[in-house]
């Protein structure tokens, strides 16, 4: 009886472990040399809202705060701080888009 209780058990953990795929694409049919951020994401923003709003307790951060070509070593997050290290770069993106990727927040 307890071997069933146990098998009964796992299988109640392995099955709220599951991952979530979040996948949002909004296709982009401008110039492939010249392409324009999209006005409308509504795929990429339904899955994006989906994702945000099932997180609890955490906080998120974007790097629009942070001076074109700074390097910030570190994110604050409440009382939290988050080291960052490695090469990195916040960059301007005057024409919103980077080979026709673009960032969201």
């Amino acid at each position: 009886m307890n071997h069933v209780a146990i098998i009964l058990w796992f299988s109640w953990i392995i099955t709220i472990a599951q991952p979530q795929v979040y996948f949002g694409e909004d296709l982009n049919h401008s110039q492939p040399d010249n392409p324009e951020r999209l006005l409308r994401t509504p795929n990429a923003s339904r899955e994006s809202a989906k994702f945000l709003s099932r997180l609890e307790g955490v906080e998120t951060r974007a790097f629009e705060d942070f001076p074109a070509n700074s390097s910030p070593t570190s994110l604050t997050f409440g009382e939290d701080v988050a080291t960052l290290i490695g090469n990195h770069q916040v960059r301007s993106l005057p024409n919103k888009t980077f080979s026709g990727v673009y960032p969201t927040s």
